[in-house]
This record gives C-alpha cells, sequence and structure tokens, in this order.
C-alpha cells in the first residue's frame, strides 16, 4: 500500500504525500462529483490522471479537448445562510469543457471566492494573474500540476491575495524561491504544500524565520534537487507548535533532523520519513519518545531502519492509526511479536485503563515540557501503551518486507483482528525473484483474460478514484502466419480492430466477401441479450409458487420479454448461434481459414469444445460483449495486472466502512437451522455474520465449506454434476527482449509495435488445427499442436518489467487436467512448456534465447493455486445448459441458497465468466433485497 492511499475513518489523508490532495475523480459527463467538506480544502479537487503537460502557446478563446477538460474544479462561497463566521459551502464541483477566455469572465464577475482547487494542463499566468487581481478575500488555493505557471504569476498571488492560508503548489515545477516568499510574509500561512516544487534552502530558512509559529502542514517531498541537511536542520531547529502534519520523503534528512524535530515539533500527529535512508534505529526511537501524539508514521524504504525502531512505534505511539513499513529489508515478525508477549501483565494493568484514557485526552493539550516526559511517566505508561496498538491501527503496509514470512504475516493479522482495515501485504514464497520483473507469483494475477467491466457494475469514475488505470488496447487482434502467402513472397499477418476500415483491408487480403454485415449482426443481438446479463434471470421455482411468488419473477420476466423483442429479425441467428457449430456460422460469412480460425478462438477460449462442437457459437458474442470508458467491443490490460481490479474494489470497500483481510483461508460456512451464522477460518477463528457471500466456485462454497448432511442429498448430487471441464495452461514468461515476427519485423529495436499490444494468435492457420488439438484432449493428451493466445501486457504497461524488457504470458488449450499417461509431474509441464516455445519460436525467431524465467499453471495448477475448480476459469462449462437460469442450477439460479444468508456472487452464478463484475452485482442486491429479514 502506498502512502498516498491510505486514510483515517473520516475521509482525510494522513500523510503528505504526492497524491494526498486526490480524494474526488471527476466523470466526462458533466455529473457532479459529491463530496464532502473537510478541513482542508487542498484534499478535496480531482485525480491528476491524464494530465497533459502540452507547452505550446494557444489561444484563449480556445475551448479544451476531450482529454483536456477540467478534471475538477471547485469554487467555494462564502455561505449566506449561515452567521457562523468561516462557514463555507461547495457551490459547484463540475466537469466542464472551459477555455481560458470564460474563465477571466468567470474570475471578474465573482470577487468573492473564498477557496478555490484546479487540476488543468492550460491554467497559466492570465489565470493566475486572474485570481490576484480579483480575488483579494482569498483564503485557500490548490494550482495542482498547473505546469504552464512562472514565479512572476505564483509570486504576484502572494502579494497581492494577503489572506491567504492554505497554499497547495504541487507540481508546480517552474517556479523559483521567490515564487514562494510572499505568502509567508503575511503570518496566515496555516498549509503549504511544495511538493516537486524547484526550491532550495532559501525558501526552508524563511519558513523558519516566518511561519513556524503558525504552520500546521508542511509538505516538502520530492523537493531532494536543491535542498540540503543545512536547510532542513535549520527548518526543524525553529519551533513550530502548531505543526501536526510533515512531510520530507525523498529529502537527505539525517539523525541530526530527527532529533531537532523531536525537540521543536513536539505536536506532529502525521510524519513521513519514506527514503529518507540516512536515518538509523536509534534516531526513530528518540523521535518516537518525544512524539507520542503520532497517529501515523510512514518509515517505508529506509534501508538502515529495522525492528527496534518499528518496536518502538508500536510501543510509543498510542494513538496510531496508520504504519507504513514498506521495503524495509530488515524488518522481521519479531516486534509485532514481542509487543504482545507479555499479554498477561497487560492484564494486570487493566484496572488503569479507564484512567489512562481519560489522561489520553488530557495528552492532546500537554505543553513540550510535559512531553519529555522522565523514567517514571514512562515506567508507568509502558503497559497502556502496549495495549492500544491492536486497538487503534486502522492501516498496516508491509509491501516487499523480505524478512516476514507468509506463516507469521498471518499470525500478525491474528493479533490486530478486529481493528486493522486492511494489511496490505504480497506473498513471495514460490519462486525467486527475477530483479526488476513483477514477481511470478504476483504475474499469476495477471490474467489472459482481458478486462470489459460495465459501467454499471464499477463506474469508471470509481475506478479511477480508488486507484484502477486501464490501457485500451486497439487494435485487439493480431495473427501472424508461418507459410509466405502475400504477392512479395513474404510471410502474412491478420491485424483487427476498432477501426473499420483498417480491419477490412486486413480482411480483404483473406476474404473477398464483404463481412461488415457479420459484425453489426453479432453487435445487435449483443444489444438484445445485454438486458439478460445486466439482470438477474428468471427463477423457475417462483413461476409456480404462489401468487406472491410469481409476482416476484415479474421484472426478470419482462426483461426476458423485452430481450426478445430486441432481438426481431436476429431471433433466428441467435437460436443458430446458441445451438450450431462455430465453423458452420463462420463458413456463412467468410473464406479464408486463417479468418475464421482466429475468430473460432473466441468460441472455445476456456471451454473444453471444439469449434466444430453445437453450441459453440454462443462465445463468439465475448469479443463484442467487452465496454471499456463507454465504448462498446473495448477490452484493456489493468496496470499491474488484474490484481488491480480486486485491490481497487477493496480500496472502494474499505473507504465505505469495510474490513479487508488478506491470507486467511476460509474452512467452513457456519450455519444453524438453515440459516448461515459465518464462517470459521483455518486457525479456528469464528467470525458472525447476518449474511456471506460467496465468489468461491459453486463446488468449494456448497459441497467444501459446507458440512456433509446439512443440504439435502438430491441437491448436493446435482451440484456435484455441474461441468468444470477445463482445457488451460497458462504460461507466465518473462523475456529480456520484446518478441520480433516475421510476418511484421520490428522496425525499431526494443520498441513495441502496435502488434505487440493484441492478443497474438498461433497456430491459427486452419480451425481444422484447433479441433485436432480438441481430439487430443479428448484421448488424454496435450494438443501436439495448441492453441495458443499470446499477450505482452508490458507492451502498454511499463509498470511489471524493466526497461525493454518484456512480460509473456500465454494462455494455451487443449490440456486435459488428467492425463492417459502419466501425471502433470515437472517434467511433462516443462515439456509442454517447450512445445508451446518451440511454436513462438517459429513465428518469432529468437523468442526462446530472450526467456529469462517462466512459470506454467496446468488445470490442476489452476485449481490447487486459485481454486478454480477443475481449473475452469469460467467457474464451470459455459455451455447452453449452464447458462441464465440454469447457472449454477435452476433451484438456486437467483444468487441465493438452501440456507438463508449464504449467496453466490461469484463467475459461477448468472451471467458467467469474464472480468465484469455483474454477478457481483446483481448478487448484492439480492442482498439488500433481503437484509432487512436476515
Amino acid at each position: 500500500m502506498n502512502c498516498e492511499e491510505i486514510k483515517n475513518d473520516e475521509g482525510d489523508h494522513q500523510l503528505c504525500s504526492k497524491n494526498a490532495e486526490s480524494e474526488t475523480v471527476s466523470t466526462g459527463t458533466g455529473d457532479k462529483t459529491e463530496n464532502t467538506l473537510c478541513s482542508n480544502v487542498l484534499e478535496k479537487i480531482g485525480t491528476k490522471e491524464s494530465v497533459n503537460d502540452d507547452r505550446s502557446c494557444e489561444s484563449d478563446n480556445s475551448t479544451l479537448e476531450t482529454d483536456q477538460k477540467f478534471e475538477i474544479l471547485q469554487i467555494y462561497k462564502p455561505s449566506l445562510i449561515s452567521v457562523e463566521v468561516g462557514a463555507f459551502q461547495n457551490v459547484q464541483s463540475k466537469n466542464l469543457e472551459f477555455s481560458k477566455i470564460l474563465f477571466l469572465f468567470f474570475a471578474l464577475e465573482n470577487r468573492d471566492i473564498q477557496r478555490f482547487g484546479i487540476s488543468w494542463s492550460k491554467f497559466d499566468d492570465s489565470c493566475l494573474d486572474a485570481i490576484s487581481n480579483n480575488w483579494s478575500d482569498l483564503r485557500e488555493i490548490c494550482l495542482l500540476e498547473c505546469q504552464r505557471l512562472t514565479t512572476k504569476a505564483v509570486m504576484k498571488l502572494g502579494t497581492d491575495c494577503k489572506q491567504l492560508r492554505k497554499v497547495n503548489l504541487q507540481g508546480v515545477t517552474f517556479i523559483h524561491d521567490v515564487a514562494v516568499v510572499p505568502f509567508m510574509k503575511t503570518g496566515n500561512l496555516v498549509n503549504l504544500n511544495l511538493a516537486e516544487c524547484n526550491i532550495t534552502d532559501v525558501v526552508l530558512i524563511e519558513l523558519a524565520a516566518k511561519s513556524m509559529a503558525t504552520l500546521e502542514s508542511l509538505d516538502l517531498s520530492w523537493c531532494d534537487e536543491e535542498v540540503t541537511q543545512r536547510g532542513l536542520n535549520v527548518l526543524c531547529s525553529k519551533e513550530g507548535p502548531n505543526l501536526k502534519s510533515l512531510s520530507l520523503r525523498m529529502l537527505p534528512a539525517t539523525n541530526l533532523t530527527l532529533a531537532l524535530i523531536a525537540k521543536n515539533l513536539w505536536n506532529l500527529r502525521s510524519i513521513n520519513l519514506s527514503s529518507v535512508k540516512a536515518i538509523n534505529n536509534e534516531s526513530i526511537i528518540s523521535l518516537v519518545k518525544s512524539l507520542r501524539l503520532l497517529d501515523c508514521v510512514d518509515l517505508s524504504w529506509n534501508v538502515d531502519v529495522g525492528d527496534e525502531a518499528v518496536e518502538a512505534v508500536l510501543i510509543y505511539c498510542t494513538l496510531l492509526n496508520t504504519l507504513v513499513l514498506s521495503g524495509l529489508k530488515r524488518l522481521t515478525s519479531t516486534p509485532f511479536f514481542a509487543i504482545i508477549s507479555d499479554i498477561k501483565q497487560w492484564k494486570r494493568c487493566k484496572s488503569l485503563l479507564q484512567y489512562k484514557h481519560k489522561e489520553r485526552e488530557i495528552l492532546r493539550e500537554m505543553k513540550e515540557e510535559h512531553l519529555s516526559s522522565d523514567e517514571e511517566y514512562e515506567e508507568l505508561h509502558m503497559p497502556y501503551r502496549s495495549t492500544t496498538y491492536a486497538a487503534n491501527l486502522k492501516f498496516l503496509s508491509l509491501e516487499y518486507c523480505d524478512g516476514i514470512d507468509d506463516q507469521k504475516m498471518q499470525e500478525i493479522v491474528a493479533i490486530c483482528r478486529g481493528s486493522l482495515k486492511i494489511v496490505d501485504y504480497y506473498s513471495e514464497d514460490l519462486e525467486p525473484i527475477l530483479l526488476g520483473y513483477m514477481h511470478m507469483q504476483q504475474l499469476r494475477k495477471i490474467q489472459v483474460d482481458r478486462l470489459g467491466i460495465k459501467p454499471e457494475t464499477f463506474p469508471y469514475i470509481f475506478a479511477q478514484k480508488y486507484g484502477m488505470k486501464v490501457h485500451l488496447r486497439d487494435p485487439s487482434s493480431y495473427t501472424p502466419l508461418i507459410e509466405p502467402g502475400g504477392r512479395d513472397g513474404k510471410a502474412r499477418s491478420l491485424t483487427l480492430g476498432r477501426d473499420h476500415q483498417k480491419t477490412k483491408a486486413q480482411i480483404a487480403q483473406f476474404s473477398n466477401r464483404d463481412a461488415r454485415e457479420y459484425e453489426a449482426q453479432l453487435e445487435r443481438i449483443v444489444a438484445a441479450i445485454d438486458p439478460l446479463i445486466d439482470n438477474a434471470p428468471v427463477y423457475l421455482p417462483h413461476l409456480t409458487g404462489s401468487f406472491t411468488d410469481t409476482f416476484k419473477t415479474l421484472p426478470a420476466v419482462t426483461t426476458l420479454l423485452k430481450s426478445l423483442k430486441l432481438m426481431g429479425k436476429d431471433a433466428d441467428a441467435f437460436y443458430e448461434l446458441m445451438t450450431a457449430p462455430t465453423t458452420k456460422i463462420l463458413d456463412k460469412w467468410f473464406e479464408s481459414e486463417p479468418l475464421k480460425a482466429t475468430l473460432a478462438t473466441d468460441s472455445v477460449i476456456g471451454a473444453m469444445m471444439s469449434p466444430k462442437s453445437p453450441g459453440s457459437g454462443y462465445v463468439l458474442l465475448h469479443h463484442v460483449m467487452g465496454e471499456l470508458e463507454g465504448i462498446k467491443g473495448a477490452w484493456g490490460y489493468v496496470e499491474g495486472g488484474m490484481g488491480a481490479v480486486s485491490k481497487a474494489i477493496s480500496n472502494c470497500a474499505t473507504d465505505h466502512g469495510a474490513h479487508v483481510f488478506v491470507n486467511k483461508p476460509i474452512t467452513e460456512i457456519l450455519s444453524r437451522n438453515d440459516q448461515v451464522e459465518g464462517v470459521k477460518l483455518d486457525d479456528g477463528t469464528e467470525i458472525k455474520a447476518k449474511a456471506v457471500l460467496s465468489n468461491a466456485t459453486p463446488k468449494i462454497t456448497y459441497l467444501n465449506l459446507i458440512k456433509k448432511g446439512i443440504l439435502p442429498e438430491n441437491l448436493t448430487s446435482e451440484l456435484e454434476n455441474f461441468d468444470y471441464t477445463s482445457p488451460v495452461t497458462k504460461i507466465n514468461v518473462a523475456v529480456k527482449e520484446i518478441p520480433n515476427f516475421t510476418a511484421d519485423p520490428n522496425t525499431t529495436p526494443g520498441q513495441p509495435m502496435p502488434h505487440h499490444r493484441c492478443t497474438i494468435h498461433l497456430n491459427c492457420e486452419h480451425t481444422d488445427l484447433i479441433h485436432q488439438g480438441y481430439l487430443d484432449a479428448q484421448a488424454g493428451i496435450y494438443s501436439q499442436k495448441p492453441m495458443i493466445e499470446m499477450v505482452i501486457p508490458s507492451s502498454l504497461d511499463s509498470t511489471i518489467a524493466p526497461p525493454g524488457a518484456h512480460v509473456c504470458l500465454f494462455f494455451t488449450q487443449y490440456t486435459p487436467y488428467k492425463l492417459t499417461n502419466g501425471q502433470w509431474d515437472e517434467e511433462t509441464k516443462n515439456a509442454y512448456a517447450d512445445l508451446i516455445f518451440d511454436t513462438v519460436e517459429q513465428y518469432a525467431p529468437g523468442f526462446k534465447a530472450s526467456v529469462i524465467g517462466r512459470d506454467i499453471l496446468t488445470p490442476p495448477d489452476l485449481e490447487a493455486t486459485f481454486g478454480l475448480t477443475g481449473g475452469s476459469i469460467f467457474h464451470g462449462a459455459m455451455s447452453l445448459d449452464q447458462l441464465y437460469m440454469s447457472r449454477p442450477i435452476s433451484r438456486f439460479s437467483n444468487y441465493r441458497s438452501p440456507i438463508t444468508g449464504l449467496y453466490l456472487c461469484g463467475s459461477g452464478a448468472h451471467p458467467g465468466g469474464g472480468v465484469m463484475g455483474a454477478a457481483g452485482r446483481l448478487a448484492s442486491q439480492a442482498v439488500l433485497s433481503d437484509f432487512k429479514r436476515l
């Protein structure tokens, strides 16, 4: 967890950090984004995603392009209905297409603005001068990443707006020291954020002389180019009785700096010492002994910080809410267990606790001399301080702390259970780390399954707000061929994307038929069945039940009838799509085998069926069902891998009060008298709950986690017959260079080309190759000519591999769960992987030599690692008999179960697989509908 992402229960950021202001996200529709006013307006502006840095001169009256809109514009006026001095109301919070000339008129006509925040790449000196000339009563301003501003304009702002108390200049990189000095002369300055600014020691010396008495928050993160130890020591040698938040991230602070902070900044509540590097355990121990009111501490990425310092933080900082320890290579689990080792002694001190609670409030008001406690004071409070550790800590980040293994981490979570909201930690226990690459265990999170989340499930505004960034792919499909076939005697390839003209030209290489109507027909069918995907299915038991039950099915029946009506003349085509083999459908529209084979892969992906199998045509719809950022048929890569989707949802959940625990396996779903009571963890802990939602497979949920005998025998028999057959083996590969395909050679060494961003289809010269691979699997052997889908997410996402190097992910078929001759041992797995690499080598010579690491996941591995029964990525086959009202079984297709309060919310429920979140959304609606009756 990055400290930028951490908030307390009231939503206030607790660390002065790079994105400490990013809390509200705007959309491209102009809709209002609701937010609550908090004490710091600088925390209430929009995210700075995709801020353009186009510094070319443009006319003032030019409107913004789509990608250059205001990310947020918040304007605050004095309340007209409140007599309370200083009361404000938010009168405007919109995403606007706003020209500079309109802003100048706005500034002229609204002279009573007191709070203003903006993040806009075109906000320049003329805009800021308009503020300086007209808003003399301005109190708070944030100019996040406004990189067109110059020293002269910023200095004029400080000179003219003498009422300014809170100033955020984060990312305004082209200003110098003299621009900042006027803000300090007024004597009003309370909050100052200079993160990423090009300042020197001069500013720190001025701050020490003129503003330390009033400052409450100071952020100097990443000002490391010109700021020196001398400047920091001068700043911290000045008493700051009101300073509560200080960020020195990346600055050259030393042990002497920390000693000065301990002596003079004794009222601090939040301190960020991330990547300071020149500090050690002893200086941190001395610091926290003096700063006992700290509730937020970041010590991440300091090479000389270890167990002693962390233990001191846990002991002395009794109000600790957030603790970030990422990247502490010397840290072990020792401090966490030392804190609780003498719990019996703490219990003897229980009689003191009521008194101590009152005393804690008194501590907040104590002066410096009282905080410099003597040994008697320290001895008295040690037991109390220890017991409050688990009670107050809400956020703990232990990312990349190599000294803490999985078992110890789980024990730490158990210690803090009931208080910690989230523990951030990566498991790295399987393979050695390939330096600079995402760890192989983490690569397993980067599924080949492309992202196509529907906006109804997780609106893009929330996705961005909670840290999910998606790279759209266009073009989306690339099929290289081995044999020369072009007029020039070179190998050909087929590239498909959203550009219809380019796609038509590509298809024309292989087929003379105009196939535009094929795509249009599929899109019409998808539009017709979209309501069925977005809504719960018809629940058959209710149709034959009481009048009340029948009435409950009315919305689902209405949706079904609506879809049938929308289908209209395409009804026959839809019926054929659901029942006919893929080959029959494609033969109607296309002539070329490479084209038909490429499209046929969508019909069998993740399914143990052939393009010649009846009913395989349904999954053809998959490639036009996706939707991203409002673009139909679009798919993308999530930055950092598919685990980032879970992380974003987790961030959203915790922001709304949820508690998230990781690495805590559940062994049983508890129930009594057909009513759910909670879950039991593998360590024996029982967690009580009125409702339990499971996104595990139906088999794990109903047959593994519920004790035998609770569910009726006929029901368990029906669940046991649910088909989980999977043909998939996934291979994650780290390579030192981008593959070079013969059909489309790299034009610039090491530079990804458009086709590298696609799903790359290999062994797709003919649909018969795919069918033969299926027949091999039916015979109990892996395919001798495997169907291969290859993606290179690092071609768009640079965060998962070192510069110039790449990550390749292979989604391959067909590999049966059980082999007729032998088993999936290491020798067999490596033989199959070698077969895959030999195939890639034929299309891209030199690939095998570029491989420096690989991770092979066969169907049994997918089951053991991710809990995917049978290795099925869809939590069960997507055949016609296991869809809609038959998923997982007709008696419980409405997300509920025989146990009241237990719900199925994963891909084993309608509408099935694919990263779109529809099943979770529909299951949550069922919970909300039932909750008052649980």
